[in-house]
């Protein structure tokens, strides 16, 4: 799975918009929308913040490892 489907799965799972995804980020849910559609890939700080709300790693988020 890439990147993109990663994070609307994980966010689709945790039952969140994009609006409160974003929020939780402290980005815009424009920010969000561009990840999921790749367009756009987050700052590693930003990785680094997805893949504590997903409960998950950076490498899992970006498809280096299969996730659980």
């Amino acid at each position: 799975m890439n990147f993109q489907r990663r994070v609307k799965t994980e966010r689709l799972r945790l039952g969140l918009t994009q609006d409160q995804l974003a929020r939780e980020l402290g980005l815009t849910n424009t920010c969000v929308s561009r990840y999921e559609r790749g367009v756009a890939m987050p700052s590693l700080a930003t990785l680094q913040k997805l893949a504590r709300v997903f409960k998950t790693t950076i490498d899992e988020l970006c498809g280096s490892t299969k996730a659980a």
